[in-house]
């Protein structure tokens, strides 16, 4: 447990990092929230958590089968939210939630619910500092989901809560994680706009307001191929939230603004592959184009043009 919490940054591949809990009191360790679990249910509990911990931000999922009282706070450094599962929380601050609720935990006045018989689903925390410069960054106003009156179900938003449900177990599964601090910036992000979704930013339904976007987007990315921006700054920049730019991508160009960016990265280096002078190296290349780790790259370089960046420059010296 040491080790989650002194954990520094990203990890790119480690062992599923999966806990099997004794006792669901446990599980405030593992979060580090003032937070108290306690079953209500007669039985044996049968409960387990998976665990990822980056940089700024911690993503759990959590199973229980049988039911549990929870109460506490969130340590105020952070900001700390949940996506149960359909059918997990009985009462949830005397109310009953919808099957798509996302509550915050806050750290002001405790919370308190009951869940079902079975309990799944995810907590995130992330760090305040680092949630506020990405909020201010991409244009978000989270001071409502910041203070302490905020201690509550948000917002129903069925299909966006379960993309990203799908994307963090992916992740936690996988134990992969983000693998850097700009994809890490930008699962923040996403998780930020699911906080405040329908208060402020819009899916901007027209198809041809979204290939607008898509273009000013590809504008930005163009302009700043050496600069390996995150798509939170291209958000920004444009305006946009990252699900409606992900979404506008796909419907022009058949690709996430992800894969379109570092694509356009990959040939603009494979452009100065074959015209560079002969003093010149692959890797020199690559950095300039913000391409640090040089086995990625190569990875990444021969998935798109079916062919190592030595074999392009091989060929055209022969």
């Amino acid at each position: 447990m040491d080790d989650i919490k002194k954990r520094s940054a990203p990890k790119k591949t480690c062992a599923p990092n999966t806990l099997f809990l004794q006792d669901p009191s446990q599980f405030r360790e593992l979060s580090q929230w003032d937070v108290e679990l306690r079953q209500i249910e007669e039985g044996t509990m049968n409960s387990s958590v998976s665990v990822w911990a980056g940089l700024d931000l911690q993503m759990i999922d959590l199973s229980f089968d049988k039911a549990v009282y929870q109460t506490g706070v969130s340590r105020p450094d952070i900001l700390a939210f949940g996506l149960p599962d359909k059918g997990s929380v009985r009462t949830w601050l005397n109310g009953s939630p919808s099957d798509t609720a996302l509550m915050n935990f806050g750290s002001g006045d405790p919370f308190e619910g009951v869940s079902n018989s079975t309990l799944t689903g995810l907590t995130f925390g992330i760090d305040i500092r680092r949630a506020q410069r990405i909020a201010d960054d991409c244009g978000l106003d989270i001071s409502t989901v910041r203070n302490d009156a905020f201690r509550s179900f948000v917002s129903d938003a069925g299909k966006l809560h379960s993309l990203v449900k799908n994307k963090a177990r992916f992740l936690i599964g996988s134990a992969a994680g983000p693998s850097s601090d700009s994809e890490e910036s930008d699962m923040i992000l996403e998780l930020l706009e699911m906080l405040v979704v329908g208060e402020k930013w819009s899916d901007r339904r027209n198809s041809k307001n979204r290939t607008r976007l898509a273009q000013q987007a590809v504008e930005f990315m163009r302009a700043h191929l050496m600069d390996n921006v995150s798509i939170g700054e291209v958000c920004a920049d444009i305006q946009v939230s990252a699900c409606t730019l992900r979404r506008a991508f796909q419907e022009t160009y058949g690709v996430s603004p992800k894969q379109f960016y570092l694509r356009a990265r990959l040939g603009a280096v494979r452009h100065e592959l074959v015209s560079c002078s002969p003093e010149e190296s692959i890797s020199d290349i690559a950095n300039a184009y913000g391409f640090w780790h040089m086995g990625q790259f190569a990875r990444d370089y021969r998935a798109l043009f079916g062919q190592l960046p030595t074999q392009t420059l091989s060929g055209k010296m022969n």
